[in-house]
Formats: structure tokens, sequence, C-alpha cells
């Protein structure tokens, strides 16, 4: 095992303590996990994507800005203890928040998308052209005054065991999240993503079936990293068989004309096909 690769376990086993308090609290669901501030769901249920948020609140108060969760990311020891549960939110536009008499969007303008661990942050800007990095990372404190979260369970979830039931609960327009579980074989570190599936498609008559959706949290476990909030990045994944994913992560892409580099994009440009353990559920209607 390199260097690199014994910094990142003792990095992530510092978190594992307030990951572990955070599970723990996840299985208390009277009032309390239940509050406007915080709330938590076991690892084994799926979350109900439609409604849970994260909102990070700025030094003062000055703003309290709510972001719809579209994936999660959990990542777990060789044993299958928690070491950082992080949560993928929407996109929005570079803005002027709570401007007067002025353009609310910022120009030259960028895309604005992030992770909340309830330890870490990281927050990807995507300019046209790239300059910079495309994500600012650290500690939630002292950058913000809090991060909330309001995560809720999905209701009457159900796992579709084969390639029938997949199709049927596509075409019945039923809500599906998707799981996907990979393994860092240098480390015996797993991770489950978990989404919500916006894009599938299904050909009833071969009886097949195809995932792409995205973005989610994706942990980069090849990265040269000792935080896993330094490891993980934007991803979409697609996949039409429950043992294998293929993953398209976002990068500062050169864009090239004759050869020669004019400019870099954050663009979804790398490819990565891992072996996967895929589960697709379905869920009730809101």
């Amino acid at each position: 095992m390199n260097q690199s690769r014994r910094k990142f376990i003792v990095a992530a086993a510092g978190t594992m303590v307030g990951a572990e308090r955070a599970m723990a609290a996840s299985q208390d669901s009277g009032p309390k996990a239940q509050s406007h501030q915080e709330s938590h769901i076991p690892r084994d249920k799926a979350c109900d994507y439609s409604s849970s948020y994260v909102t990070f609140v700025t030094q003062d108060e000055t703003n309290f800005a709510r972001l719809q969760v579209e994936s999660r990311c959990l990542v777990l020891d060789q044993e299958g203890k928690l070491l950082e549960e992080f949560f993928q939110y929407a996109s929005c536009k570079a803005e002027d928040t709570h401007g007067e008499d002025r353009d609310l969007f910022q120009d030259p303008n960028y895309d604005f998308s992030g992770i909340f661990s309830r330890e870490h942050y990281a927050i990807y800007r995507c300019r046209a052209p790239q300059t910079g990095d495309i994500a600012e990372r650290g500690p939630v404190e002292p950058r913000f005054q809090e991060v909330r979260f309001q995560i809720r369970p999905a209701r009457n979830v159900q796992q579709l065991d084969h390639v029938d039931a997949i199709i049927k609960a596509t075409l019945q327009g039923l809500p599906l999240v998707g799981r996907t579980e990979i393994c860092d074989k240098a480390t015996g570190y797993r991770a489950i993503m978990e989404y919500p599936v916006k894009t599938i498609n299904v050909r009833p008559s071969g009886n097949v079936y195809q995932v792409d959706t995205g973005p989610v949290a994706f942990p980069d476990f090849d990265a040269e990293a000792e935080r896993l909030v330094d490891r993980m990045e934007l991803s979409y994944v697609a996949y039409n068989r429950d043992c294998e994913a293929h993953f398209i992560i976002l990068r500062a892409t050169p864009v090239t004309v004759r050869d020669k580099e004019v400019c870099r994009v954050c663009h979804y440009s790398e490819f990565r096909r891992m072996p996967a353990k895929n589960v697709l559920m379905s869920a009730t209607l809101a």
C-alpha cells in the first residue's frame, strides 16, 4: 500500500466518530430526528429525493440556501462501518443573491453545485472557459455558520429483482431509485451511491433496460488525496446489468483546434468502467 493510501485510511478514520454519531441518530424515528434542523434516515432506507434538502447558512445568517438533494454516497470501511455520508445537491447559476435594482444573474456566469457531508463540503464552479480549480473543498466550519439536513425516506420502497419488474415499474410511471456499490481493492473500502433514476430506457420486446442518469456523488478511489471529500467528484452513471457500471466524470477538459489547445471547459469527459452491484427500487407516487 503506497503512502497516499495510508494517509487516506488515517484521514478517513478520523471522520468515523462524527459519522457514527450521525448514524446512531439516524435510528431515532422520533420528533427530534424529523426536526427542521436535522433529520436522518438509516443507510438501508432509500431517500425521497423530491423532498430531501440540505440548507447552508452563511455567517451572520445573511443567507439560508436550501438545495435539493440529487444523490447520496456512503463510504464504508473494510468492516462495513460508515466513514462519511455525502449528499450531492442540484445545480443553479451564479447569482447576485437578494440583489435589488440590478441583474440577478452574474456576468460572466457559472454553474454552481456541490456536495455536503456533516463534516465537509465541496463546491463546484463550472465556467466557460474554465480557469483555476473546478472545486473548492474544506471543513464545514468555519466556512458556513451551519448546514442543515432534511433527509426524508421514500415510501413503500420495493426492490425490483427482475428485468420484467423494472420494465413494469418504468412504464407505470413509478418513481425509481438506484443504488450502485463499488469497491476499492487496495483498501477494501466500499461506496454505495444512491440516486433518483431520472432517465431509463426499456425495450419490453427484448426484456432489456438501460439506466443513464445523474449527476451523482462519485468517490474517486484512485485520486491522490487524504480526505474523503477531496476524492468526491460529480459523475453520470449508466448500466444495463446488475454487475457492472459505467461512469463519466466531470473534468476540466481541453478544447483543441488543429491539435492545439485553445481553452478548457467543464465537461463530463473521463470514462470509467467498473465492477459494481446495481439495484433498482420503486417507490410510491407522492
